[in-house]
């Protein structure tokens, strides 16, 4: 379920509520609209809690409690335009105004972050920002964040992290990894490890994992198990569902041994 989904629909939800609040309770302007936001809030927070809905970040749950608050006050605003029209007074104009720039603040809100997580359209991408060097067209325009979970615990971390990388160096081993194919959105790719000991000889027996992570948001992240083809090579097939930088880690595991590489990848649009 979608942010555009949950968001438009949350504001309906908030409308219906208050026009039930309203004929069947026989509540006031404000309170009706103030119990329709408080519900259609619970609503959405339990469709997170099941899981049907992504978990918001601090943004998106920004986004959804202005849209469900602004549809609230409009419904409050109208029910009060209704009364004053009864008694022959018109709604004044700074209401309505104050209506129509919160409406506007909520969806230029909503379209950047849409832009962020899913980029630009392909034809608009083309029309607003110049063409790549070299020939081509631009492979994606979103920027999900590069700011990862956990991340205040990292320099609690750093000693550990640099054991570990004198640990990996001692060991010697030799890795090489990447894709026999440009990997594109929504394709299953190859994503190939080549591993050797100190002494130049092919790896074997070893445990392989590859773990592609999408800054920003966790739920299109991949793991897999990498199989083993021969001389030290190691196989594995993904399919990554966003354009863009990607972090990729390589854990290799023989014995008591580990090491641990990491690094960035690119995935190209769709074609």
């Amino acid at each position: 379920m979608g942010m555009v989904l949950t968001a438009a629909g949350g504001a309906a939800a908030v409308a219906a509520l208050y026009a039930l609040a309203r004929r069947l309770l026989g509540l006031g302007p404000p309170l009706a609209a103030a119990g329709a936001v408080a519900l259609a809030l619970a609503g959405y927070a339990a469709l997170v809690l099941g899981g049907a809905a992504p978990a918001p970040g601090l943004d998106v749950a920004a986004l959804h409690v202005a849209a469900y608050g602004l549809a609230g006050y409009a419904a409050a605003l109208l029910g009060r335009a209704r009364a004053a029209r009864s008694a022959g007074a018109r709604l004044p104009l700074a209401p309505r105004l104050i209506v129509a720039f919160l409406a506007l603040v909520v969806v230029g809100n909503v379209a950047f972050v849409l832009v962020a997580q899913r980029g630009l359209p392909g034809w608009l991408a083309a029309r607003l920002l110049p063409a790549p060097e070299g020939g081509g067209r631009v492979a994606a325009t979103g920027f999900p964040g590069v700011v990862a979970a956990g991340s205040a615990r990292k320099p609690l971390q750093h000693r550990a992290r640099l054991e570990a990388l004198a640990r990996q160096r001692a060991l010697g081993w030799q890795v090489a990894a990447g894709w026999l194919a440009a990997p594109r959105v929504g394709e299953t790719a190859v994503f190939a490890v080549e591993a050797r000991d100190r002494a130049g000889r092919p790896l074997s027996g070893a445990t392989v994992e590859a773990r592609f992570v999408r800054p920003g948001t966790a739920d299109l992240d991949r793991a897999m198990a990498l199989a083993a083809t021969g001389a030290g090579v190691y196989h594995g097939r993904v399919r990554l569902d966003a354009p863009g930088r990607w972090e990729v880690t390589v854990t290799l595991r023989r014995g008591a041994d580990r090491l641990e590489l990491r690094g960035e990848t690119w995935v190209q649009g769709e074609r």
